[in-house]
């Protein structure tokens, strides 16, 4: 069942990964104008159900339960399995905070020739598109954050088990 569900998985990511190049700035890095962080939003969530989608109906195709696939029989909600989660969440959060710095300090110190041109114009068009009230960058950096973390359980912790 875990191959099955790899296998499942890695078809549905090559199609999102043909969408995401088409029309996702943050891919492609070709755009006129800076796109709004709504906009880039909207892509990503379209992005994230084109997957879904497509892991949905590859699964039926072969006859498996989306049920138990998806792991909805398996979901705990109760007691301190959501709060273990994201306490857990911030601690993953605080250490690659910690590891990237690192990374960065130690890539200037001994690799200061190399110039990461990609990531620099991924993270300018980013911080750019960001609205300029904290209160609205802060939602909307958490609803892509709980967006993530949702989509990471289902994928990661329930179809490829």
């Amino acid at each position: 069942m875990g191959i099955q569900g790899f296998i499942i998985f890695l078809i549905a990511y090559a199609f999102y990964l043909l969408f995401a190049y088409k029309k996702d700035p943050r891919f492609s890095l070709k755009y006129e104008r800076v796109p709004s962080f709504y906009f880039l939003m909207l892509i990503s969530a379209l992005e994230t159900l084109i997957l879904v989608v497509i892991l949905i109906i590859l699964n039926l195709l072969i006859g498996r339960d989306l049920i138990s696939i998806f792991g909805l029989n398996r979901l705990n909600l109760t007691g301190e399995v959501p709060l273990l989660g994201f306490l857990g969440g911030i601690l993953v959060f605080i250490a690659c905070l910690v590891v990237g710095s690192l990374i960065s300090l130690l890539h200037r110190k001994f690799f200061f020739y190399y110039k990461p041109t990609r990531e620099e114009e991924v993270k300018k068009l980013i911080l750019a598109s960001l609205p300029r009230s904290r209160r609205k960058s802060f939602a909307l950096l958490t609803i892509t954050s709980l967006k993530a973390a949702i989509f990471e359980e289902i994928i990661f912790q329930r179809l490829l088990t």
